[in-house]
This record gives C-alpha cells, structure tokens and sequence, in this order.
C-alpha cells in the first residue's frame, strides 16, 4: 500500500468536477491527505513543479480531459513521459467512449491510447482499491545526453506501410547503421528524426505508431 505521507497530484478537466470531487473527498477520508489539484493552479509552471515534486499522479480520464491539448500534453504526459511519476488513470468514460466520440485532434486520441496501453487504469469507484494494492514500480530509462551523428536518411511520410523505429537517443551511433542499411534496402522507415521543432513530440509518436 502507499504511504498516506505521499503528495499526490491530480488532474482533470473542469467539466468532471461533480464526477472527481466525491473520488477525492474518499482518498482524503482514507488517509491521504496531500492531495494537489492542477486545476486550482494558476500557471503552466506551477503546474509543471507540482508534478515534478509529487510522488503520485492521478488522472481521471474522460471525453472531455482527451480532446483538451493542455492538459493532455503539458500534464499527463509531461508527468507520465517526461517525469515518469507512479500514476493512476481512473477513467470517468471508458475508453471505448472516447474513441467512438472523439472530434478533436485525432493524435491526441492517439497519445491517450499509448499512454494508457501499459495501466489499464481503473473507475471513479475502483481509484481507493488501486491505491490500497499499488505497487511501486522502479523508474524505466532516463536518457542522458544524447548522442549526436549524421542522419541515415530522411523519415518517411508517405501512405504506404512503413517500419517504425523505436530507440534511445543514446544509442544513436549503434542504431543510426540500422537504420541506414534498411532504408538502402529499399524498405521505407520512419524514426524522430522526422519530427518537425513546429510539431508536438508525443502525439507525433503515437500518431506514427499507430499508422
């Protein structure tokens, strides 16, 4: 079980306040009294630190929380890519709803679905049973510097099926020959080189990874 010391931030969208406020008022009765709610926060970088410095993330997920680019890109996932912190995603609408709904920028959806590949995640009524049974995991690979070298090729961007290249900075000069003898084979690969500096990072990822 989870320290009841721990902060926790959480995040969610405006419109889900009826449906989350009763989930928190359960946690905090249950013990957990750090509780930090983006949504009282007045900036980015308030928002920013408050994830940085917190020990759990808790997002309640619904049609409205998956079309909205802020708080998609600068809070779920800056807090489950960027800072890599234990987090819960407790879905207000299931994610078959948010599919079949969706009208918003389809990489958004596209995000959402590979950010909650790995956490099944769990209801509004399920979210004190999944703090009670957590099991902190160990943080993945954090990169460090990266390696910079010469680009093998330019990523493709066509409609036809492509080989998708996933790999760590780092590993660049071990990865880049790969890449180079594939694309000189005649096979037709796309990797983050292809990310333009005007696009966002994460949904471009998603987005490549699904097509």
């Amino acid at each position: 079980m989870l320290s009841k010391d721990i902060q926790i931030a959480v995040s969610y969208h405006p419109a889900d306040k009826i449906s989350v406020q009763p989930a928190l008022e359960q946690v905090m009765a249950a013990g957990w009294h750090h509780i930090v709610v983006t949504d009282n926060l007045i900036n980015e970088t308030g928002v920013s630190e408050v994830i940085r410095l917190s020990d759990m993330f808790i997002v309640f997920l619904s049609r409205f929380y998956a079309q909205d680019d802020r708080l998609m890109l600068e809070e779920f996932a800056y807090a489950s890519t960027i800072e890599r912190k234990h987090f819960i995603p407790v879905w207000i609408d299931e994610l078959s709803v948010i599919q079949n709904g969706f009208i918003g920028d389809p990489q958004l959806l596209s995000a959402l679905e590979m950010l909650t590949s790995k956490y099944t995640g769990v209801d509004v009524r399920g979210l004190i049973g999944a703090l009670v049974s957590f099991m902190p995991f160990k943080p993945e690979y954090t990169p460090s510097t990266p390696q910079i070298c010469e680009k093998p090729c330019e990523a493709y961007e066509g409609d036809e099926p492509y080989i998708f290249i996933s790999y760590a900075h780092d590993d660049a000069k071990r990865v880049y020959p790969v890449v180079k003898e594939l694309h000189e084979d005649g096979w037709d690969v796309w990797y983050d080189e292809g990310i333009k500096t005007t696009q966002r990072y994460l949904p471009v990822i998603a987005d490549h990874v699904k097509r």
